[in-house]
């Protein structure tokens, strides 16, 4: 009976301390009236984006001198890879920077920029490029009858207007390098 007793007070004193120690790396929320929903306001409910489009943003080494920002774009969950120099989204401006130092801000950095509606050209946009889901075209040359939920993507050895379901094939099969300056 007396094993039993100790061993139920071992028992009890390691659950506190395993407890307390959690407990330690713990912060409360800040006080406020708000609800909680209102105050966790997420970078892509800021951004506007059309349905399916997420901007996320992570904090990378968090607490330490080194600490920085990872900015990332997605299309209905897939991630869109960093190959691209520039994203338009609805005429906002997603730039690529890659990471220099560890403290620093990359991925597709917005600025709150934003660029004016492309010029339609006089040609039309073809089934062939509706079928494909892409045409290669500067962003100021929209081809009439473009899907208006279509988007832009630059670097400087191609730059396409596509359907955003397009992206991660078009990606896949041009197997894109690294980045190269827009």
């Amino acid at each position: 009976m007396k094993n039993f007793f100790k061993t139920i007070l071992v028992c009890f004193y390691f659950t506190t301390t395993i407890l307390v120690c959690f407990s330690m790396g713990q912060q409360d929320e800040p006080q406020t009236n708000a609800p909680k929903q209102d105050r966790e306001k997420t970078v892509d409910k800021e951004q506007n984006l059309p349905y399916g489009w997420k901007y996320e943003e992570e904090t990378t080494n968090e607490g330490t001198r080194s600490q920085g920002k990872l900015f990332r774009l997605y299309y209905r969950y897939s991630e869109i890879q960093p190959v691209f120099s520039k994203v338009i989204i609805n005429n906002k401006i997603y730039n690529y920077k890659s990471m220099d130092h560890p403290w620093d801000s990359y991925g597709y950095l917005y600025n709150n920029e934003t660029i004016g509606k492309p010029s339609i050209t006089e040609h039309n946009i073809t089934s062939d490029d509706l079928e494909k889901g892409w045409y290669e075209s500067t962003f100021y040359e929209q081809k009439r009858g473009t899907p208006s939920e279509w988007v832009f993507l630059g670097r400087n050895d191609i730059s396409v207007w596509i359907a955003p379901e397009k992206i991660e094939s078009f990606t896949k099969e041009n197997d894109f390098g690294e980045i190269l300056t827009f």
